[in-house]
């Protein structure tokens, strides 16, 4: 087994949370082109989630399991900002 010093880390441990940010990101992404594309063919045409449903080819409750996972996210995230900064208020 290797030894790190502090602050330091594997190329496994790195490379592992690279994927894990990648992957966040375009479920981020996704679901709030999600969102944008049902608001606007909401507005436009009145059928939202089942006209972005048939465009992509893709049923609707995985567009909407995205919607609500992409919103999860962006709660999780602002909760991590504010610990954060409320760590480095403490400092």
């Amino acid at each position: 087994m290797a030894l790190y010093r502090p602050g330091q880390r594997s190329n496994t441990s790195f490379l592992t949370s690279s994927i894990v940010i990648i992957v966040l990101l375009t479920i981020i992404i996704a679901g709030h082109l999600v969102i944008i594309f049902d608001l606007w063919f909401y507005f436009t045409k009145g059928t939202g989630m089942k006209e972005l449903s048939a465009l992509i080819d893709i049923a609707e409750p995985w567009l909407w399991i995205s919607v609500v996972a992409a919103l999860i996210m962006d709660v999780w995230v602002v909760i991590y900002m504010r610990k954060g900064h409320q760590k480095a208020e403490r400092r």
